[in-house]
């Protein structure tokens, strides 16, 4: 094997009996190899098992529990290696289910069409997991289309061999059980596993793209993380082609194309180190060549390089991944780093790189998870940003509507910066949107942005106007957020954002991740019957309370098996009142016990505090759900139920409750990451 890697002997080999040898030296097996394909083809049926089996010894036990030498040769027996090229498929939904299969390289995807015809996909199989085992177990169709995203080498297990191993071994009917239960509960939560390694292109989006500057700094930042508990792989590895001619010694191997002499060799060296790190970026030529080719079949993800001050969107290269996507029916997650000179104050027309490299249309679409990050060149803390990203450790913050309430939100931030914990995402809904809205316009100026909040929202929702569609006309409120937040574009903030609005006339979720900042968290924050609705497309668009308060799923879709964090400002009861019975009361009679203050005592909450209730009611009564489905790692909920949603006098006394509640408990949970 070490004559195609490279390296040196990985055993000794010693003749129990007289034995009979025939010796090829290296160049005269070279030779050989470019004589024939058919050699290669062989040597690829021998070699490529051999060269996956102690990746797939390690996988084992994670599956079936401990496993002795004679399970293990038993498995040996029974199983049949499967080679999976991108974009081929290994089952269709609804086809019997007449095996299962582990994973020891690459990824799937699996795909379930709705009752429209249309495919949509629900989950990855990354290397060390299995698939099919449900239908084995049950005996029902396939439930899903299963395809390769990238070449992948697969073990298959036979039903009837299946039957028979958990008859023999009912210890491993066990441990499968307990994998799928897992599975399905994931599943449930919309959480997807992290794979034990990923393969990530780093690709040009304009000509003259830094990626040797952008690659080496990353490389640094992951190498640079802390390493997680369990994990016994290496961090980080960079390949450029001229890295593998040199790793290898053969100059020029790098660009072997598919079922040459040199890719078999290629293909056996790159397993290896895929055995040995976390995380391998693939940094592509500057031009399609078969290296940058051999990169695009080989990973899981892409990472898009540009500065958008000095070059336009769009390379050959980023084509010919659309056009491979395309013929191979796979779209991969992708993101988008633009590089900024260190003094750029506010990135723009980010819309323009998201359009030309069609990541706006993925972006809509929350099952591809298309993403874009905005970087100082010279910044470290930027980097480490895009290292979580691409180790799945990032955190995100979620935070609920609740009017004055939502100040406590402030405090949860300041929180988070005093125990180090980073905010690599944030959104929110209705005041949560706005106290989210002025931490991603710029960290660095998040306290005065809220200071200049605080003190221009007296008075914000009183243009009354005659009540045909509200009370108040809103354009006050409109007014102000666009002082706070100028013309900024959400795509242009420098902290990933986005808010949730209610649409009316669809009865859905709009969920805001590119738009005009202050329109976006206006219809986050339109109170039905109160301001004038948003209007677009002629939809009606209100606050998101309405429908969802605390869209910890909106979130957890982006984030994967990142961290969120979600902070409930909203109590699960509110507007007590001290009456027991009081019957169609007049309001200029309550109005009068007010100004008056004669004879019993009547409290009764105002129309914004019961308006505002009523739009939370649909969110509190399913909260619940979205609470044990465990979708945010920790939930979040300071106890500032004293403080009405219209009180805002009260709001820094919301922040300090946020603070002193919200640190605690993250001081607690963080240690233990």
């Amino acid at each position: 094997m070490q004559i195609l890697t490279g390296g040196t002997r990985s055993a000794t080999i010693t003749a129990t009996l007289p034995s009979g040898l025939v010796k090829f030296p290296k160049p005269a097996f070279d030779r050989l190899l470019a004589l024939d394909h058919r050699i290669v083809e062989e040597l690829t049926k021998t070699i490529m098992p051999r060269l996956f089996r102690d990746q797939m010894v390690s996988v084992l036990p994670k599956l079936f529990g401990e496993v002795d030498k004679a399970m293990l040769k038993d498995l040996e027996k029974k199983m049949k290696w499967l080679r999976l090229p991108r974009g081929h498929v290994l089952c269709f939904q609804s086809e019997p289910s007449d095996s299962f299969y582990i994973v020891i390289c690459g990824r799937l995807q699996v795909l379930v069409k709705d009752a429209s015809g249309e495919s949509r996909q629900v989950a990855e199989v990354s290397q060390g997991e299995s698939v099919g085992e449900m239908g084995v177990f049950t005996g029902e169709p396939r439930t899903a289309t299963i395809i390769a995203s990238r070449d992948s080498e697969l073990v298959r297990f036979s039903k009837t061999d299946f039957d028979e191993f958990t008859t023999r071994y009912p210890e491993l009917m066990r441990h499968l059980t307990l994998l799928l239960i897992q599975r399905l509960q994931r599943i449930y939560r919309g959480v997807k596993t992290a794979s034990l390694s990923a393969n990530i292109l780093v690709a040009p989006a304009s000509n003259g793209a830094p990626l040797n500057e952008f690659s080496q700094r990353l490389l640094v930042a992951l190498c640079e993380m802390q390493p997680t508990g369990d994990s016994a792989l290496e961090p980080c590895l960079l390949l450029t082609s001229q890295e593998v001619d040199g790793l290898m010694s053969v100059p020029g191997i790098a660009q072997a194309a598919e079922n040459e002499p040199n890719d078999l060799r290629l293909r056996s060296w790159l397993s290896q180190k895929e055995q040995r790190y976390s995380v391998i970026l693939f940094q592509a030529d500057p031009t399609v060549t078969e290296w940058t080719k051999r990169c695009i079949r080989s990973t899981d993800e892409i990472i898009y390089v540009a500065e958008p001050d000095h070059a336009s969107p769009g390379t050959a290269i980023a084509q010919e991944i659309e056009d491979q996507d395309l013929v191979h029916q796979t779209r991969r997650r992708r993101a988008l780093m633009l590089l900024h000179r260190d003094d750029t104050v506010r990135p723009s027309n980010t819309k323009r790189w998201l359009t030309a490299l069609h990541l706006e249309s993925a972006g809509a679409d929350r099952q591809i998870g298309a993403r874009h990050f905005h970087l100082r060149r010279s910044s470290d803390s930027d980097y480490q940003r895009i290292a979580r990203y691409v180790s799945g450790r990032e955190v995100g913050l979620v935070l609920s509507g609740g009017g004055a309430r939502g100040f406590a939100h402030v405090g949860c931030i300041h929180a988070m910066h005093e125990l180090n914990i980073p905010i690599d995402m944030i959104g929110g809904v209705s005041m949560g949107s706005l106290v989210s809205a002025a931490y991603a316009f710029d960290p660095a100026l998040f306290d005065d942005t809220i200071r200049t909040i605080k003190s221009q929202l007296k008075g914000v929702l009183f243009d009354l106007t005659p009540p045909v569609v509200s009370f108040a006309r809103g354009r006050r409120f409109d007014q102000r957020l666009q002082g706070w937040f100028g013309d900024v574009r959400i795509e242009d903030l420098w902290v990933p954002y986005f808010c949730v609005a209610s649409n009316l006339t669809k009865a859905n979720i709009e969920v805001f991740d590119t738009d005009a900042l202050w329109w976006a968290v206006r219809a986050s924050g339109t109170l039905p019957g109160l301001t004038a609705p948003m209007i677009r497309d002629g939809c009606l668009l209100f606050d998101g309370c309405l429908l969802d308060n605390l869209p910890m799923d909106v979130m957890r879709e982006r984030m994967g098996t990142s961290k969120v964090i979600a902070v409930d400002v909203v109590p699960p009861h509110d507007l007590k009142v001290e009456v027991t019975e009081l019957q169609s009361p007049s309001g200029w009679w309550l109005l009068w016990k007010k100004l008056t203050r004669l004879g019993p005592k009547v409290e009764l909450p105002n129309i914004v505090s019961i308006m505002q209730r009523a739009a939370e009611l649909g969110s509190v009564y399913g909260r619940h759900k979205l609470i044990e489905s465990r979708l945010a790692d920790i939930y979040l909920q300071p106890p500032v139920d004293d403080i009405f949603v219209a009180d805002f006098a009260k709001v820094d006394n919301a922040t300090r409750i946020g603070l002193e509640h919200c640190k605690e408990r993250l001081a607690a949970w963080w240690s233990k990451r």
